[in-house]
């Protein structure tokens, strides 16, 4: 009788946990949505859900921003605080301000919502493609990647402290330019 009880309690979390992963699939954003932002997107949970976020913006007609991000730790927690990330980048992506000065401001709202020990780590990209050029800042993130049209990558790096965790973090700020095609 305790293994059948140990089965169902197993089957049981294996339900909930993949009925939270179908939730934090709806707080992700459509790319197909934004036609013009041309970009498409791959999502999925390795074992159950989590911090894993992206969203994509249009700030101004031709300019589009894209976040990556990644909240330490799985389950309930990190993906209630996934949805926050992503209420304070739409809230705080703006043509006036840097990657770099949206994930200062979006550090000072996090710092006041994750528990102690958690952090984010982001890769935030704008694509002006009026001006052809890209800004972009990192948060302890892994780099983005540019395909040039005759497929040349490049690695987009810059230096950035994770958020959540420093009072006053620092973001570097990378510019490249957009290649018709790229």
């Amino acid at each position: 009788a305790e293994i059948v009880g140990g089965r169902h309690v197993r089957t049981a979390q294996a339900e909930r946990l993949n009925a939270l992963r179908h939730a934090q699939k709806s707080f992700l954003t459509d790319a197909d949505a934004l036609p013009a932002a041309k970009c498409s997107v791959f999502f999925e949970a390795a074992e159950e859900a989590g911090g894993d976020q992206y969203d994509v913006v249009e700030i101004s007609p031709g300019i589009h921003g894209y976040l990556v991000a990644d909240i330490a730790g799985h389950g309930i927690e990190s993906a209630f605080q996934a949805s926050i990330l992503k209420a304070l980048f739409r809230e705080n992506a703006s043509l006036l301000d840097t990657p770099s000065e949206t994930l200062y401001m979006m550090n000072r709202a996090l710092r006041r919502n994750l528990v102690d020990g958690q952090h984010v780590t982001a890769f935030y990209l704008v694509l002006n493609r009026l001006s052809s050029k890209g800004y972009y800042s990192s948060a302890g993130h892994f780099p983005a990647l540019a395909v040039s049209p005759n497929g040349e990558i490049r690695k987009l790096t810059v230096e950035g402290d994770i958020l959540g965790a420093f009072e006053a973090p620092h973001f570097q700020l990378g510019t490249f330019p957009i290649e018709d095609g790229a």
